[in-house]
């Protein structure tokens, strides 16, 4: 019996979802062979595309849809935003906005194309015209989050972080029931340094969705600032990515648990790129679990990456003097 389309997307997508891209990449584009316009396909496609660092043909994939918008055809306009979003990463900005003037006045309103140019703008260093967009798109559809977010993020960038925090909290009190919202709201609390209330709204956020890592780690990091360690070590349990390690390195450190400090943030140097703020504390934790020798290491390397930090070079010099009086 032949496979049907609808079982070759949910194959593309299931392969996707287990890491297989070369396997999705498969499936996928036999589905869009036998149907162009298939667009659940096209969008798994585009994402296996990038997750297998051929963005390119994803650009491709996307355009080829809106030219059959333009042609007359009916896309879903999530795809024009999903295309503007992979060109302004690679700051291909004029590339999105040729797109853009190319779509036909069906999709020209919509909120995704909306959000598109108000990206656009923000890419472009004009937060004004940006926030416009934000606000038309929301208009539209007080529902949609991503309209929601990019407007917080535009104005947390101008440094408005108090209109930042009204947008979040009012859709917060809006959609009660939304973790996205409890989450942007806990967050525009941290920017203020609200951390008791950025803390009862990850905890918000969290009791709708036990299992978001993210807000696991922001609610930590509230409960850091207000100096419950214990609290920021049980919110990041199950959690072991980088910044759960560094905030993980963080609580150890207000404990003046050196030893577990020093574990923590090495663990945290593995799973990306060391910072110069990660070095730094990793090597004050090694100085100060009695391993100068380490720390001295960590922060020639942090020194390497940053040679203006005097009081990094003050730290060094005494992490040098102890490694000096402990050799025999």
């Amino acid at each position: 019996m032949a496979v049907t389309s609808l079982a070759r997307v949910n194959l593309g997508e299931i392969l996707f979802r287990k890491g297989d891209h070369r396997g999705a990449i498969r499936e996928l584009e036999a589905v869009l062979r036998a149907d162009p316009l298939n667009q659940r396909a096209a969008m798994w496609l585009a994402r296996a595309y990038i997750a297998a660092n051929r963005e390119d043909d994803a650009v491709r994939l996307y355009d080829r849809l809106v030219q059959a918008a333009a042609a007359g055809a009916t896309i879903d306009p999530i795809l024009v935003l999903a295309a503007t979003d992979l060109d302004l990463r690679h700051e291909r900005r004029q590339a999105a906005a040729e797109r853009l003037a190319r779509l036909p006045a069906a999709l020209a309103g919509s909120p995704e194309v909306l959000i598109a140019r108000g990206s656009i703008a923000d890419a472009e260093r004009r937060p004004a015209d940006a926030e416009r967009w934000f606000m038309r798109a929301l208009s539209a559809q007080p529902a949609n989050f991503e309209a929601l977010s990019r407007l917080v993020d535009v104005r947390l960038g101008a440094g408005r972080i108090a209109e930042a925090s009204r947008a979040a909290i009012d859709a917060a009190r809006q959609f009660p029931d939304s973790p996205e919202r409890q989450a942007l709201a806990g967050e525009t609390a941290l920017a203020e340094r609200r951390y008791a209330d950025a803390a009862k709204a990850f905890a918000a956020a969290l009791a709708l969705a036990p299992d978001s890592a993210s807000a696991r780690v922001e609610l930590a990091r509230a409960e850091l600032g207000q100096r419950h360690a214990d609290a920021a070590l049980r919110a990041l349990e199950t959690i072991a990515t980088r910044d759960a390690e560094m905030l993980r390195g963080a609580a150890y450190s207000q404990q003046r648990d050196w030893r577990r400090a020093a574990h923590a943030y090495q663990r945290a140097t593995a799973l990306g790129p060391p910072t110069v703020e990660l070095l730094n504390a990793l090597g004050n934790a090694q100085l100060e679990a009695g391993r100068p020798d380490e720390a001295a290491a960590t922060l020639e390397r942090s020194l390497a990456i940053d040679t203006n930090q005097p009081q990094i070079r003050v730290l060094l010099d005494r992490a040098r003097r102890k490694e000096s009086k402990s050799r025999p």
